[in-house]
Parts: structure tokens; C-alpha cells; sequence
């Protein structure tokens, strides 16, 4: 068993390279120490121009202060605030230009399925994860099973690090605790497939979709669902914290 890649999956990995995506520089921007949700750490926009940051992006502060080079993960996100690990940044009060980076492209797994969703088929994974579906999909994980839509990063799932040759789910920013990827099937039967989409989620036959089919099954699959293949309509399902197995001479497979 190995994941298929599709074209588009191969194209982004071995093309990718260091850019920059998203890019704030303003003169209204400030930093707190210890001053957010539990203690976090806060980036300050009066300016509300934080608004095209995500959870999980990693970011790049770029100051003439102590907080220049930080290299740190966003945990909340609003126009106004980003909140960011507990002792990462000093407090600086507004006034000097200060940059904020976000990086996309760098050729990782997680960077290239942050907020993405999965699906399962009764039917067997195609020849290609270029050709369309294998049938309609009967269950979709979600972040704690809560509804997704397409190029949105509300209840995406996100790869979380690298434990051996498996992949881990992430940790939860918002609670701490490792991400639940559930989902609640709309049809009864045996699974057998499963098709993980970038955020985007491009259906249908292409050759730029970004995405890649598995095996499903308890365990030693491309995917293993901890109540096994075997699904009931309405009765939710979960994702144990093997995901991908990495295996000789892949990537990740």
C-alpha cells in the first residue's frame, strides 16, 4: 500500500520552493507580552490588516526591535490580533515599521495540506489520483467533524509532525490538544478508499489538483480509522494519529 500522488501533488513538491506569501508592513503594528488568551503572546494591527493570516501559518517578524528574526506559529487570528506562543516576543509599542512574513511553497506535507480535507469511498482508489472519484463519497473528516467549505481554513485538518515514519495529526491551537479528524457517514458499508485534498478541494478529473489516494483500514494502511473500515450511517468515525505511512523509497506514501 502507498498513497497515489496526483500530478498536481508532485508538480508543488519537487517545484516548491521558499516564497513569499503573504506580506504586512505597517507603522501600526505592536507586540504583548504575555497579554493574550491565557497568557499567549499577541501581534497588534489598529490598522486591522492581520486578516490574511491563518491558524498554523509560521510567520516572520521583521523589526528594528527585539522581536526582529522571531520565527513563530500563529495560534488565534482576527484582523486586529494574532496570538502566538507564550514568551516569543517582547512587548514593543507601536510606532516603528514592523513586518510581518508568511511563507508558502517551502516543499513540506504540511505546508501543502494546511486546512485540508479528507474523503472516504466504498469503492477502490483509481488507477490515478488524476481521474475523478471513485464514486460518491460517504464520509468526510473534518476538524471535530464540523462542516468545511472549499478555500476556507475553518475546520481544515492539519499534518502535524513527524513521529518515526508516521505522520501525526496537529496540535489544536485553539484547545491544546491534538487535532479529533472525525467524520459522520452518510452511508453504511465497507471503506476502502480515501482521497485527502489540498483546501482548494478541486473534484472531478484534473492534472493540477493537488491531492492523493490511500488504503483505508484499522492499521498498517494509508489511512487508519480507529473504529476500522466498517461504517454506519450517522455514526461518527475518527482518525487515529498514524496517517501516512512513510515508506522506502517515498516521501511520503
Amino acid at each position: 500500500m502507498a498513497f497515489k500522488f496526483s500530478t498536481g501533488l508532485t508538480k508543488a513538491l519537487l517545484a516548491a520552493t521558499p516564497s513569499v506569501n503573504t506580506k504586512i508592513m505597517s507603522n501600526t503594528i505592536s507586540t504583548g507580552d504575555g497579554d493574550g488568551t491565557g497568557g499567549l503572546d499577541t501581534i497588534n494591527d489598529t490598522g486591522a490588516g492581520l486578516g490574511a493570516f491563518d491558524r498554523h501559518d509560521y510567520i516572520l517578524i521583521v523589526s528594528g526591535d527585539a522581536n526582529n528574526g522571531v520565527w513563530t506559529k500563529c495560534i488565534n487570528v482576527s484582523t486586529t490580533k494574532l496570538e502566538v506562543p507564550a514568551g516569543t516576543l517582547a512587548a514593543v509599542a507601536a510606532g516603528s515599521v514592523i513586518g510581518i512574513f508568511r511563507f508558502d511553497a517551502c516543499g513540506s506535507m504540511r505546508t501543502v495540506f494546511q486546512n485540508c480535507t479528507i474523503d472516504l469511498f466504498f469503492n477502490a482508489a483509481p488507477a490515478s489520483a488524476d481521474s475523478a472519484e471513485p464514486g460518491a463519497a460517504v464520509a468526510s473528516f473534518t476538524l471535530n467533524g464540523n462542516p468545511f467549505v472549499p478555500g476556507v481554513s475553518t475546520n481544515g485538518l492539519n499534518f502535524g509532525y513527524l513521529d518515526g515514519v508516521n505522520m501525526k495529526r496537529a496540535i489544536d491551537p485553539e484547545t491544546g490538544i491534538t487535532e479529533v479528524w472525525r467524520a459522520v457517514p452518510t452511508a453504511t458499508g465497507i471503506v476502502n478508499s480515501c482521497r485527502i485534498y489540498s483546501n482548494d478541494k478541486v473534484t472531478g478529473a484534473s492534472t493540477t489538483a493537488i491531492r492523493m489516494d490511500g488504503v483505508v483500514a484499522t492499521s498498517g494502511a494509508d489511512l487508519n480509522v480507529l473504529q476500522g473500515p466498517s461504517i454506519t450511517v450517522g455514526v461518527p468515525i475518527d482518525v487515529s494519529d498514524v496517517v501516512n505511512q512513510v515508506r522506502s523509497g517515498n516521501v511520503i506514501s
